[in-house]
């Protein structure tokens, strides 16, 4: 079952392709419509679409006469700005933002605070730390294959003690995040297949099967809150997590 891990480093690999293996697209075309072909903008749109799809992108240079009214009710419009770091303006940062404030959430949920981690006076990248780690097989492969040393250089860190520093930060940080989701995961998957299972169960009783199949039915009902009041411990510890915003409280659904 793909955890939502997983999905982060799918997005991750779409976006880090494109990095890669970049090829310079041809410049963009650029458009002068007449007045008489420029009356209608979005017709004429429509009408160089499908020679214009081909480029990606397109200019087009309205005639110097086009001076429409501005459209938009200053009084009414607003809109929620974001911070956007000079630095990071390319996709997979944003991949990279989600991740750290998932972790973050998830720290705060237990009513710890989460500082991202440094080492030799800078930011340990976690998020690029997990992806190198998934690559290599996960963390159990890692820790075999003692590869802890050769990430830490692909993460730009030089020192003798950076494999052990890494381990030791995403071990604290990042494996009991990624053991509560997949945890989650799974009891949701459980729960599906009790349902699916009930729903067969149902289907299969006739509506005169008498007085006894009601008791049987009620003892069914009995067992089934005994099981569920009956929770194991690890079920309780699993914080329960919006799988969008990721946040949430201390209970389980």
């Amino acid at each position: 079952m793909a955890t939502t891990a997983d999905v982060g480093l799918k997005a991750f690999e779409k976006y880090d392709k494109c990095y890669t293996n970049f090829k310079r697209p041809p410049f963009a075309k650029i458009y002068y419509p007449t007045p008489e072909e420029f009356a209608d903008p979005i017709a004429y749109v429509a009408k160089i679409k499908p020679e214009a799809e081909k480029y990606g992108v397109i200019k087009i240079r309205p005639p110097s006469d086009f001076n429409p009214s501005f459209a938009i009710d200053k009084n009414k419009f607003t809109f929620t700005p974001r911070i956007q770091k000079l630095g990071e303006i390319e996709a997979v940062a944003r991949e990279r933002n989600a991740f750290t404030e998932r972790i973050t959430h998830y720290w705060e949920l237990l009513g710890d605070s989460y500082r991202q981690p440094t080492l030799e006076g800078r930011p340990v990248d976690l998020f690029n730390a997990h992806f190198f780690i998934r690559s290599e097989g996960g963390f159990d492969a890692v820790c075999t294959n003692k590869r802890w040393t050769a990430i830490a250089k692909l993460l730009g860190l030089k020192s003798n003690q950076a494999g052990s520093k890494l381990k030791e930060h995403y071990t604290r940080y990042v494996i009991p995040y990624i053991h509560n989701i997949e945890k989650k995961e799974m009891k949701r998957g459980m729960n599906e297949d009790e349902e699916e299972e009930e729903k067969k169960e149902d289907g299969t009783r006739g509506l005169g099967e008498g007085r006894s199949s009601m008791q049987g039915g009620n003892r069914h009902s009995k067992s089934k809150r005994e099981k569920k009041k009956a929770e194991t411990k690890d079920d309780k510890e699993i914080i329960d997590v919006c799988g969008r915003c990721f946040r949430g409280d201390m209970g389980i659904n």
